[in-house]
């Protein structure tokens, strides 16, 4: 497998940072340290919509890592589908996925 493909049987997008909008705020007190933003939107900056889902970002250097907040559609965008359960990728994601595979 190529190291840019997800193996959809195994990591799940909770594997790969992401976490529901509303799951995620439900573990914070707004003043503790790495809590997500209390009154965020979307990160997509032409987009005002509340945040769904959320993935966790590393800097990769000394600071901290951050949460950037995705509303339904723009989750769906990056293949992320909001369930009662949790998260799964998107079934446009998963055809993508197999698609990119029966190439190589």
């Amino acid at each position: 497998m190529a190291s840019d493909q997800i193996d959809l049987t195994g990591p799940t997008p909770r594997e790969w940072g992401w976490v529901r909008w509303d799951w995620l705020c439900a573990l914070y007190e707004p003043s503790d340290p790495g809590a997500p933003p209390q009154h965020s939107g979307c990160s997509v900056p032409t987009c005002g919509t509340a945040p769904a889902v959320a993935a966790r970002r590393s800097t990769g250097t000394a600071m901290p890592g951050y949460w950037q907040p995705y509303c339904t559609k723009h989750a769906q965008a990056r293949g992320i589908e909001v369930t009662p359960t949790g998260l799964a990728w998107s079934e446009r994601f998963r055809a993508f996925q197999e698609a990119r595979s029966a190439k190589r």
